[in-house]
Order: C-alpha cells, then sequence, then structure tokens
C-alpha cells in the first residue's frame, strides 16, 4: 500500500509531491487535518478547462466509483469529448482517491504513478489521467469541493 500526493507548479503543472509506503498490517489514518487550499492552484489553471459534469456544487462533497476498462483511458458516458483524446483533466476539488481493484496509472503533466489494489492518491485541482492496467480498475474518488468566493 502506499499514499501518493500530487502538488501543481507555478505554471499550473501537476507532479508527485510525495510517495510513501504503508504497512497494511496495522490501522492508518491516511490523511488529517485541514483539506489542502486549492485555491492557488485553481489561480494557475485555465478555469475553461475544468471538468465541471463531474465536480459537486459549491460547498459540496461528492463520492464517485470511477470503472475504468481494460487498458483504457477514464471517460464518462456522455462526456468522451470534455476529457480529451488523452484523458487529461481536473476539477475544482480536493480528490481523495482509492484504488478498490485492479491496477491503473495516474498521469500527470510532470510523471505517471502507478497505483494498484489498497493504494491512496490526493490530487488537489491537479490536471491528471487514469490509464487502466490490463484486467481494467475500479477507483472510489472522493470529491470536496470548498464554497466558492465571489
Amino acid at each position: 500500500m502506499k499514499l501518493v500526493t500530487v502538488g501543481v507548479d507555478e505554471s499550473g503543472r501537476s507532479f508527485v509531491r510525495s510517495e510513501v509506503s504503508l504497512s497494511d498490517e496495522d490501522p492508518h489514518t491516511l490523511w488529517f487535518g485541514a483539506v489542502p487550499s486549492i485555491k492557488s492552484a485553481l489561480a494557475r489553471l485555465d478555469p475553461e478547462t475544468a471538468l465541471f459534469g463531474i465536480e459537486p456544487a459549491s460547498g459540496e462533497i461528492r463520492w464517485r466509483l470511477a470503472v475504468v476498462e481494460a487498458g483504457a483511458v477514464a471517460s464518462l458516458p456522455g462526456m468522451e469529448g470534455e476529457f480529451g483524446d488523452d484523458g487529461m483533466h481536473y476539477t475544482r476539488t480536493v480528490d481523495f482517491d482509492f484504488v478498490v481493484a485492479g491496477e491503473v496509472v495516474c498521469r500527470l503533466d510532470e510523471s505517471d504513478v502507478e497505483l494498484s489494489v489498497g493504494d491512496a492518491i490526493v490530487l488537489p485541482a491537479a490536471r491528471h489521467a487514469w490509464v487502466a492496467g490490463e484486467e481494467g480498475a475500479r477507483i472510489l474518488c472522493f470529491m470536496v469541493r470548498s464554497h466558492d468566493r465571489t
């Protein structure tokens, strides 16, 4: 098991901030404290490219099960064109994602992260894409969106 935390640099590019191995013999707190601020990350990204259709409303949360077919790049029915050919996208949320079945690569701007059952990744408004392994993958995605400020 591992926990990967993603960051967004000054030019809006996503990268691996940290990666730690976790023992599966003891219970762990995977995340604690405040939800990471995404204000600075969002300021660096083009708001026209956000994938609005899958994110929760302002101040709300959404818990999704993403199913990625074997060897496929993730998309959603009816939203294929919004993900682009490479599947890269971002939402105005902090995503806490957990792989429950299969293997998947989380593609970032600066690198790829291989994830398998039991691995978790935290994505604070970071550009990414999901590419499943040979058996496909299922990912629980807990999306948190702060209140929009006008």
